[in-house]
């Protein structure tokens, strides 16, 4: 089996990252949240142009393996130079290898590229011990609707 890469992510990629997205939360995060949450929360499609626009002016890596994509990785810089790591998702068979750290310094050496007085992150229940390992503290805890479901999630900051 061949190594698993780190890429930056291509347009065609688009569905093939949807499905990396959906299972990590449904195989990963469903042990913190409800079923209701669960299905409501991975009813996730990208559409085509805010794809697009993420891969043109945004950051966004992927692991893949034998063109298969098990892992995302998405950072953005605000227009008042905030950084934010938008998203990391990855699916079980990446899990505890290492791979998420080194996806995720990727998309944090990015935003740091931009010098922003602060880094966020919107943690999920599940993702709050390994932001914090990454050097994030927790702000506050919010609740969050996506696609109808309320879900509890970690507001947290990276000072640079």
């Amino acid at each position: 089996m061949s190594e698993i890469k780190i890429r930056k992510a291509k347009v065609e990629d688009m569905e093939a990252v949807n499905a990396a997205h959906r299972r990590s939360i449904k195989e990963v995060c469903s042990k913190d949240y409800t079923a209701e949450q669960i299905e409501k929360w991975s009813d996730v499609t990208y559409a085509l142009e805010r794809w697009k626009n993420t891969i043109e002016n945004e950051c966004c890596y992927i692991l893949e393996q034998n063109n298969e994509i098990y892992g995302v990785c998405h950072s953005k810089i605000h227009d008042d130079n905030r950084g934010e790591i938008v998203g990391l998702y990855l699916t079980p068979e990446v899990i505890g290898k290492g791979l998420g750290r080194k996806i995720f310094e990727k998309c944090l050496s990015y935003v740091k590229d931009f010098k922003p007085a602060l880094v966020f992150i919107n943690g999920t229940i599940t993702a709050k011990g390994f932001y914090e390992a990454m050097g994030f503290h927790a702000v506050e805890e919010k609740q969050i609707n996506i696609r109808g479901a309320d879900v509890k999630i970690h507001y947290m900051e990276m000072n640079l």
